[in-house]
């Protein structure tokens, strides 16, 4: 091979050579322009989650410290209600208690009223014409004895009837009382509320009052009518 030919193989293969080096350089910046670009986004992401990452975690903490403020007031709350109901248990207690002396004093009062009642009967001329008629104190005495007995039934037709027969008597509030205390006893708060209320407008100068009062409120309690009850009791007090 002449040396003119072998200058020309050597001039090829250095321009390929050069065309080859001068390629690789265009790919791989290319390339790594290409890596840097989805450096760079990866980079902003990451930032980006660890500001939310951040602010989340504020909002955690502000949430928790929110309940637990809620938490102690409801404590606080909780505790001052028990207080108030227990208070006023014990009050409703003491205007029980209150209430029992007064009606056992009340008792031995109209036992002797029905007692003077009959005698006036027996010297009168209704009386005679009544003569096969049980006696009032015995119409009320065998409503109270059904009404001791848990008869509260046969009570209330007991008191029922002696009203009607002697509505203008002295003890006609006392037999109203006890037709409301029947169905209070018997648990049907409603009527009993009725008859009650009913006293308390018929004979507003009863010394049932009171007591009536303090039904009123139990019977409210027990049907979960708090607010009405409140009333009564404060009524009583």
């Amino acid at each position: 091979m002449s040396a003119r030919r072998i200058a020309r193989c050597l001039l090829r293969i250095a321009f390929l050579l050069a065309l080859s080096v001068g390629l690789f350089s265009c790919a791989s910046t290319s390339k790594m322009r290409a890596v840097s670009t989805k450096t760079d986004e990866v980079g902003k992401l990451a930032t980006e989650n660890q500001r939310k990452s951040e602010q989340l975690r504020d909002d955690l903490n502000s949430l928790q410290r929110k309940v637990e403020q809620l938490s102690r007031r409801a404590r606080v709350q909780d505790a001052e209600t028990k207080q108030s109901l227990k208070e006023l248990a014990q009050r409703l207690d003491e205007l029980c208690a209150s209430v029992d002396d007064v009606s056992q004093q009340q008792e031995s009062l109209r036992a002797a009223v029905l007692d003077l009642e009959d005698m006036i009967d027996r010297f009168s001329q209704k009386n005679a014409r009544d003569k096969g008629h049980r006696s009032r104190k015995r119409i009320f005495a065998a409503a109270r004895k059904d009404y001791n007995s848990g008869n509260y039934r046969s009570a209330i037709m007991g008191f029922r009837n002696y009203i009607a027969a002697y509505p203008n008597s002295s003890v006609a509030d006392d037999a109203q009382y006890w037709v409301a205390e029947s169905l209070f006893a018997a648990r049907q708060y409603k009527k009993a509320i009725k008859e009650y209320k009913g006293l308390l407008e018929k004979y507003p100068k009863s010394d049932r009052t009171a007591e009536s009062l303090l039904r009123l409120g139990m019977c409210y309690q027990r049907l979960g009518k708090q607010e009405e009850a409140a009333k009564f009791f404060t009524d009583v007090s």
